[in-house]
């Protein structure tokens, strides 16, 4: 039998745009670091400037379409809540996903994705201030046909996007508080009975939320597997705010000390980490010499460690998994499918 997966609870267009350095009769220079732009626009304080943007592509985004539809490609049987559109689905969600996937509660909101060689700048609005969101959810499940208990029966959930969504931590809130505050801690079973966090960039975050996202977390380990996935400037913003610290080895072991997560992953572009009860992993990072897109390279390493924690794979080979899983997407603009990724990483 299949496994099944429900994600939440974002929606984005991704606009990916690469920034012009400079003109050459028909043909564009482009600039090839974030530096190397930062340093433009550091010379140019004080006078003001021009940066014209290369239209590469319009493809669905954030972080629950973009990791929902790589998992629905490696296999697995997906079940999506978000911001797709508020009165019909937006296009390009309903490429990716039949109608009986999707749960929408609003539309997308737009993501300017500059892209360069070694990373991408997201530039994107807040989005909606929803004050009830669990009833917005349960309105847009109502007209959509859609169980939301059902979802949460999921073998995986995946709440993703804490940090741009501002209505997140009340929503994570009420649906624990209405689906899981009955549950006792011994109906925690094994490690395929799982929630997934990724809370995207908390920057704009004080210590306060911060603590708060993490004290949600550690509420629905109770019931579920819990892990989390940061990438290398994620943890080291937790770990500045939290304890002082500034070491990814630290931070992830103070995280498992203080909120009894029992799995957290922290991913760069040289190396991942993870912390799987008190043990450590260290595996480099598949280098790509040359991106085809960085934008979404993130969710789908995400998919690809969830794909290997639902196959029951060890700690190294969920890393692996997750690793040819980003590259394979970096490498070709789309995502990896289960025959081809499971062959590759033995």
């Amino acid at each position: 039998m299949k496994k099944t997966a429900f994600i939440g609870f974002d929606g984005y267009i991704d606009q990916i745009l690469r920034p012009i350095s400079s003109v050459q009769g028909r043909s564009y220079d482009y600039f090839t670091t974030i530096s190397d732009m930062g340093q433009y626009l550091i010379g140019k304080g004080g006078k003001s400037c021009s940066i014209q943007l290369d239209r590469v592509s319009s493809r669905l985004g954030g972080n629950g379409p973009i990791f929902g539809r790589t998992l629905k490609q490696m296999g697995v049987n997906v079940k999506l809540a978000g911001m797709f559109g508020a009165d019909t689905i937006h296009p390009l969600f309903a490429e990716s996903f039949s109608p009986e996937e999707l749960c929408s509660f609003s539309d997308p909101m737009e993501t300017l994705a500059l892209e360069f060689e070694d990373g991408k700048v997201m530039m994107c609005p807040t989005a909606p201030d929803l004050k009830k969101p669990l009833k917005a959810l349960l309105q847009g499940a109502d007209r959509c046909g859609f169980s939301l208990e059902d979802a949460l029966a999921s073998n995986l959930l995946a709440f993703l996007n804490w940090g741009e969504v501002y209505f997140m931590q009340t929503l994570w809130e009420e649906i624990f508080c209405e689906y899981f505050s009955q549950l006792r801690e011994d109906t925690v079973k094994d490690e395929q009975d799982i929630i997934f966090f990724d809370p995207s960039d908390v920057s704009s975050h004080d210590e306060t939320k911060i603590r708060a996202m993490l004290n949600t977390m550690e509420t629905y380990g109770t019931c579920r597997y819990a892990i989390l996935s940061v990438n290398e400037n994620e943890a080291l913003q937790i770990g500045k705010r939290l304890f002082g610290a500034s070491d990814c080895g630290q931070i992830i072991r103070l995280l498992q000390q203080t909120f009894r997560i029992p799995e957290i992953v922290v991913h760069s572009n040289k190396v991942t980490r993870s912390l799987v009860h008190g043990k450590e992993y260290l595996i480099p990072t598949l280098h790509v010499d040359h991106p085809v897109i960085s934008t979404g390279a993130g969710d789908n390493f995400n998919a690809g460690y969830c794909y290997a924690k639902l196959k029951g794979w060890a700690p190294e080979k969920c890393i692996r998994t997750a690793h040819r899983a980003a590259s394979f997407y970096i490498s070709h603009g789309y995502p990896v499918s289960g025959d081809v990724l499971e062959p590759d990483c033995e």
